[in-house]
């Protein structure tokens, strides 16, 4: 959940797991590094460079009445 945090596991190229994780807000377009976990650099295949993951957050189209309820108690009407 991009408004409150969220921990995910990915699957690298390579098939080991990395998670990935916020506690707060995660709006579109951030970014996270993981250093040592990217592509193996060119002719030293021991030596890693960083993975970068950008973040897309969708939003829902439309809500319904409840849901709509439920908002606007959290954060108000305006």
């Amino acid at each position: 959940m991009a408004i409150a945090g969220f921990t995910k596991v990915i699957k690298h190229l390579d098939d080991h797991e990395i998670t990935l994780s916020a506690t707060g807000v995660t709006k579109p377009g951030d970014y996270h590094y993981i250093k040592g976990e990217g592509m193996p650099h060119y002719n030293d295949e021991l030596r890693k460079g960083d993975l970068w993951v950008q973040y897309t957050v969708s939003f829902p189209a439309q809500l319904d009445e409840a849901k709509k309820a439920s908002v606007k108690s959290l954060f108000g009407s305006s």
